[in-house]
């Protein structure tokens, strides 16, 4: 495991770097998010199971049906067809997509905002069927496998921000508690700089924070135990890597963020999240080609 910590310590402190370099050296806002939306890309595509890809671009449904520009989509590239990437704007059937994430550099009450609009978007699109069957190996029986049948849904609908306009994690939960259309509220929010995940499913919201603890510094240290600043903004070393102290007051002061740690629970989340999704066995090109596909005439 300690092996796991200082690799994903090395992913995240990159990823950072990487960060800190945009935001001080390219003014223009839409050069930094293109290029927050590459790196994150990078970083879930070298985790994600490999039948899976990443890309961007517009989801489409059978019916008519279309999503804005999405940052990031996850896709079963074994069901992609690929006439969909045969023009300048890439397409994805809503059959073969399991999430898709929104990106922002700095997220604030407007950008939520704007990022409700999307999952609004999200929701519309709608399956060429309604249910599909699921096969696996059975954990009941040896040697035998087990199927069922399953509701199909819009792709998982994703938040990520690099950073926040405020320091403190409790005005999240309040601005998600209060917001005026809670019924389109990204189910899985992610805060990268205050190492804080927002979980909002069924009307619950689930709000997890990823403080320093002790047996970070320590490693005869209390895992229950979080270390705290005297204020925020304050720096503090464990494992080589430097963390800051953010908004939100613990028994110990302010609490210090572990944003690796907030990312590699993302990580883990998203896994099992698409691996859960319910996942046609095969693409059927005929139900969005139909209107302009030519059987020809038999002479």
């Amino acid at each position: 495991m300690d092996f796991l910590k200082t690799f994903y310590q090395g992913i995240l402190s990159k990823l950072k770097s990487e960060v800190d370099i945009i935001n001080d050296l390219i003014p223009h806002a839409v050069t930094k998010g293109t290029v927050n939306e590459d790196s994150l890309k990078e970083i879930i595509r070298s985790f994600i199971p490999e039948k899976y890809s990443v890309g961007s671009g517009i989801i489409i449904d059978s019916h008519g049906n279309r999503s804005r520009q999405i940052d990031i989509i996850i896709y079963n590239n074994h069901s992609y067809p690929n006439l969909f990437r045969s023009s300048s704007c890439v397409l994805f059937p809503v059959e073969v997509v399991v999430a898709a994430i929104e990106v922002k550099t700095t997220l604030n009450a407007d950008a939520l905002d704007k990022t409700v609009e999307n999952v609004k978007c999200l929701k519309q699109l709608k399956h060429y069927t309604d249910v599909v069957t699921r096969v696996r190996v059975s954990s009941k029986q040896e040697r035998a496998i087990e199927t069922s049948v399953l509701d199909t849904r819009p792709p998982l609908s994703i938040l990520f921000a690099y950073n926040s306009d405020t320091k403190n994690p409790e005005t999240w939960k309040k601005r998600f508690l209060q917001h005026h259309d809670k019924s389109n509220l990204p189910e899985f929010t992610v805060i990268l700089e205050l190492a804080t995940s927002l979980l909002y499913l069924k009307e619950n919201l689930e709000c997890l924070y990823f403080p320093l603890r002790e047996c970070d510094v320590d490693e005869n240290g209390s895992k229950d135990k979080v270390l705290g600043a005297p204020k925020p903004n304050m720096r503090q070393s464990a494992g080589g890597m430097g963390y800051t102290s953010i908004g939100r007051p613990g028994e110990n002061g302010y609490i210090v963020a572990m944003p690796d740690r907030a990312l590699l629970n993302f990580l883990i989340c998203l896994t099992e999240a698409i691996e859960e999704m319910p996942q046609h066995q095969s693409f059927n090109i005929r139900k969005y080609t139909s209107e302009f596909y030519d059987e020809g005439s038999i002479v």
